[in-house]
């Protein structure tokens, strides 16, 4: 029997294959005439099972020729990878020394293949327990011939069933438990070529696959410019997403806009404020630059605070734009162009520009200017919205009577019987009427009104008795700030009456002046209101009247009040 034929077989009985029992017995025969050779084989089959047993740790291994095929396919080159693979193995000694009886049988095809492939096997084994996160690859090679027996059709023996076979096959001396190993030798490797760097690779940009869309970018954050309190009645916050209901305190950011029904405000962080009045329209609130809102109608009450010089707040409406530095101003915004936008500012100055032909003016405090179709862009005095506030600005002029109540007065005059000052009425004298001091002989009074004699003027007619002669009473009546021609008249019809003292805006019209029966004293003065209130003192000359010392009083009878348009 020659040893190529003991090998074949020894081969095909650690691989797991069924022999034969005249083979087996063949086997049997030789490797006990040969201790030698028993002793070698039983160390490739120590060897091949401490291999088996590494890998079915780790995973569960295919069989052994698809781990050969797997790992030769890495290479290009599958001899030359044996031939490297065969000469380290037998250099770093992972195989036993062969006998010299073995020796003499290295010719045989088998023993380069067994070789290489346990070293293949290693390093498959090393590689997977290494990047055992790698799926395994294709089955590589050409499939097995069907009811062939062979390497490809049977599956490897498990650890326990080659080890169990090695030990049975040993010398008792040299049997061990099985729950004993021993380690395997440690696998030396030669210093591989070092690969050259590979130069840093650059981003590439990602473009998105056909048909998917691409995901939206992320929205930069964006602070709010002001914030809205609504103060009655609904309102609606205006984005580019549409309009919401506004629940108390809203944040507004740019280009927000706001619909308020009945009333709200909205202030800056600045201290700025704007009341927002009924029917109102704001829309494309902007900071860059400055405070910029366009008022598309409605009013809006501003209390700006000073802002720098390139900084200015505009509002813009459809009819024209107003630009403010630092005031206090309300803006009357009608839909009707022939109405248009109304300024009124109360302190400081803005210039109103009108958007059809871009004329400008600068409205200052007290002032009012209107940028509308047909009508001339030029400023006016801020009359109140009372009675003669209202006469002073449809005509220019109005006339306070002093009387008792229930006259009849020409049209465009008002009366004053001696009452407390009322805003609502626009005019009236400071404090009550009464009690009246102890120097004041007025039955009781601190001002004392009369009728007019039947048929007689009414202006001159009537009259209310004020001041003393150590003592003054104070009349006023709001008005803008400007020039106005006053015009004033003391006396009686039928009584002797004075010495009447009237200063008016701190100018002394009339001096101590004693009016006959049926006489009056009338004086005229352009004159200049500066505080917003016209106001006229009467009383307090110091002298009594020889012939009745308890006459002292002035008389007023009526004042006139005309804007000066000079």
């Amino acid at each position: 029997m020659t040893d190529g034929r003991i090998e074949d077989l020894w081969l095909r009985f650690i691989a797991g294959q069924d022999l034969s029992p005249d083979e087996k017995l063949e086997m049997t025969d030789a490797l006990r005439a040969d201790p030698d050779l028993r002793n070698s084989l039983l160390g490739d089959a120590e060897l091949d099972g401490i291999l088996r047993g590494l890998g079915l740790s780790r995973r569960d291994a295919g069989p052994f020729t698809q781990g050969v095929d797997l790992y030769l396919a890495a290479e290009a080159d599958r001899d030359a990878f044996l031939q490297r693979l065969a000469a380290r193995t037998k250099a770093e000694g992972v195989l036993r020394p062969r006998t010299d009886r073995f020796r003499r049988s290295r010719n045989t095809p088998w023993e380069p293949v067994l070789i290489a492939a346990a070293a293949v096997l290693l390093i498959g084994i090393l590689y997977a327990v290494l990047d055992g996160s790698k799926p395994a690859a294709p089955k590589i090679g050409k499939p097995p011939v069907a009811g062939k027996p062979g390497p490809l059709t049977e599956p490897p023996p498990t650890r326990e069933t080659v080890h169990e076979r090695a030990v049975e096959r040993r010398p008792d001396s040299d049997r061990k438990s099985p729950d004993v190993r021993e380690p395997a030798p440690p696998v030396q490797q030669a210093d591989a070529p070092r690969k050259p760097e590979e130069p840093p690779r650059r981003e590439i940009e990602r473009k998105p696959e056909p048909g998917r869309p691409e995901p939206p970018p992320a929205l930069p954050t964006v602070a709010s410019v002001a914030k809205a309190v609504v103060v009655e009645g609904p309102a609606f916050v205006v984005t580019a997403a549409g309009k919401r209901a506004a629940k108390g305190a809203e944040d507004l950011f740019p280009g927000d806009g706001l619909e308020v029904a009945r009333a709200a405000v909205v202030t800056y962080p600045d201290g700025t404020r704007f009341e927002i009045g009924p029917d109102t329209d704001l829309r494309d609130l902007r900071v860059e630059g400055g405070k910029r809102l366009f008022v598309a109608h409605g009013t809006v009450r501003a209390d700006v605070k000073k802002q720098p010089k390139d900084q200015p707040t505009v509002f813009l409406t459809p009819h024209g734009e107003a630009k403010v530095r630092g005031t206090t101003l309300r803006l009357v915004v009608d839909k009707d162009p022939r109405v248009g936008t109304r300024l009124e500012v109360t302190e400081g100055a803005v210039e109103l520009k009108r958007e059809s032909d871009g004329k400008a003016v600068e409205v200052v405090s007290g002032h009012l200017a209107v940028a509308a179709t047909g009508v001339d862009l030029a400023t006016h005095p801020i009359y109140p919205d009372t009675p003669p506030g209202r006469l002073l600005q449809a005509s220019g002029w109005v006339t306070i009577n002093f009387g008792a109540e229930g006259a009849k007065l020409p049209e465009g005059v008002l009366n004053d019987s001696g009452q407390e000052f009322d805003a609502r009425r626009g005019y009236g004298w400071k404090g009550p009427n009464s009690p009246a001091p102890p120097e004041v002989d007025l039955r009781g009074l601190r001002r004392l009104a009369w009728p007019a004699p039947a048929n007689s003027d009414v202006l001159k007619g009537t009259g209310v008795e004020a001041g003393w002669f150590n003592h003054t009473e104070t009349w006023v009546m709001p008005v803008p700030n400007g020039r106005y021609r006053v015009s004033l008249c003391c006396g009686d019809l039928v009584s002797l009456q004075g010495p009447h003292h009237v200063r008016v805006e701190n100018v002394q019209l009339v001096q101590a002046t004693v009016t006959p029966v049926g006489k009056f004293v009338e004086v005229t003065a352009v004159l200049e209101v500066k505080d917003g209130e016209l106001t006229v003192v009467v009383g307090g000359h110091g002298t009594r009247r020889t012939d009745d010392a308890k006459s002292s009083s002035t008389v007023l009878n009526f004042i006139r009040i005309q804007r000066d348009k000079k």
